[in-house]
């Protein structure tokens, strides 16, 4: 990218955050030196599995844990304890999603959209990418969730400096959620 011409510069959220941890790291993955690590794969499937189950009134951690495991064979281990490690993993991540969905329906939390696609420029930069949840609480306030798939919840601290979520955020005052959820209704 020539920063001296006036050119879009395209951004994706959870890029971002990669970069900001580590641009070497980000550059090369950017560029092909990663063919997708083992963590990015699991996440993935967990992701696939909430979006696909969640919605479910019915959902429980073994129903979410029956869908992940059902795609397991698409995951290589190089030893069983390897696999075995992962499976602890996977449970983990599959018992704190669920805590967490159980307590926003408990708070009668709403689930506005899944999923979400959106585009926005902002300057020079054309923001796209997918945002996870979209919910409203009973007072109507909107919360913006990023389904974290990591080995801990990130504190209030690192949520508020979150370049991931800033992001989302920006997508819904520039009213690119209002364009997705319009198209989600057609």
């Amino acid at each position: 990218v020539d920063l001296n011409s006036d050119d879009l510069v395209s951004i994706s959220p959870s890029r971002l955050e990669n970069f900001n941890k580590c641009p070497l790291h980000w550059f090369l993955d950017a560029h092909g030196a990663n063919d997708g690590s083992f963590s990015a794969n699991l996440g993935t499937i967990v992701h696939q599995t909430v979006e696909k189950l969640a919605s479910d009134s019915a959902f429980d951690e073994a129903s979410l844990w029956k869908s992940v495991e059902s795609q397991w064979h698409t995951l290589a281990f190089e030893a069983d304890w390897l696999e075995r490690a992962a499976q602890r993993k996977a449970k983990l991540m599959i018992t704190n999603i669920v805590e967490y969905l159980n307590q926003a329906k408990a708070q009668n939390t709403r689930l506005l959209g899944s999923e979400m696609e959106f585009n926005f420029v902002e300057g020079r930069a054309n923001i796209r990418g997918k945002i996870d949840r979209i919910e409203q609480k009973p007072d109507g306030s909107l919360v913006i969730v990023d389904i974290k798939t990591g080995k801990r919840k990130p504190s209030a601290k690192e949520l508020g400096e979150h370049p991931q979520l800033g992001l989302y955020q920006l997508a819904y005052v520039n009213g690119a959620l209002r364009e997705s959820r319009s198209e989600e209704r057609r």
